[in-house]
């Protein structure tokens, strides 16, 4: 079995694959190695193992996952993936938004991708058909936007998502809430526009921690995929361990 684990800004997610199908999956806010040691003593028969961190992981996490199974990697700029590579600086490359470039890239095969993942930041990255991962741009997501204009005002609150928003605000609250969640709404709608005119065979892939709200809110079709990163994780590692 597999065990697949992304260490996020502010989740930590893993999850158990038999194969490619998919067993348990959970977050936490911290991974330790209590966490560790428990996920090994409920899950027998763990023999290969993936890791992705964007922020300090414990040692003694990592030298457990080497102790306990058979093949073990940490996913790094360096680590040879399914898809191309092409962005210039390789190494400043967010794990995240590889390995959710090349799950995307194995859920939908040969044609060409806007991946887009909604959480602290909002990613928009693109995969061509011949799965060459070109780049993308990065923006505040939904929550981040909603502290920066808190922490950065000397009058303004901190306001909280709801799906249900009125068009123009008709207060404080209402008019915060609207412009950051229409805002985002509007920036993907145009970025979706903008390839679906340039590749006409163009699928959208929407993960992250809003991807449900932002869903629910687009007129463009796209594809959702909650758990795309460890997904993609999970084919980095099956593609190195051969």
């Amino acid at each position: 079995m597999n065990l697949v684990i992304d260490i996020g800004n502010t989740r930590c997610k893993w999850a158990i694959f038999d194969k490619r199908n998919l067993i348990v999956q959970d977050t936490a806010k911290t991974f330790d190695l209590h966490l560790l040691g428990q996920i090994i003593a409920s899950h027998e028969g763990i023999d290969q193992a993936i890791l992705s961190s964007v922020r300090e992981f414990p040692k003694e996490c990592r030298d457990t996952l080497a102790e306990h199974t058979d093949y073990f990697i940490e996913l790094t700029h360096q680590t040879p993936t399914p898809i191309v590579n092409r962005y210039k600086t390789p190494q400043t490359l967010g794990l995240d938004r590889l390995a959710a470039a090349v799950g995307a890239s194995i859920s939908f095969p040969g044609t060409p991708l806007l991946v887009i993942d909604a959480g602290t930041a909002i990613t928009i990255d693109f995969v061509s058909a011949s799965n060459e991962f070109m780049g993308g741009n990065i923006s505040p997501g939904i929550e981040t936007r909603f502290r920066a204009l808190n922490h950065f005002t000397g009058q303004l609150p901190l306001v909280d998502l709801k799906s249900e928003f009125v068009g123009l605000g008709v207060d404080t609250i209402s008019a915060i809430r609207a412009g950051v969640q229409k805002g985002v709404i509007f920036e993907i709608e145009s970025y979706i526009k903008e390839y679906k005119e340039k590749y006409t065979e163009l699928t959208t892939v929407l993960t992250g921690g809003h991807c449900q709200f932002i869903a629910q809110h687009l007129q463009a079709p796209v594809q959702l995929i909650d758990d795309l990163t460890l997904k993609g994780l999970l084919e980095i590692l099956l593609f190195n361990a051969g």
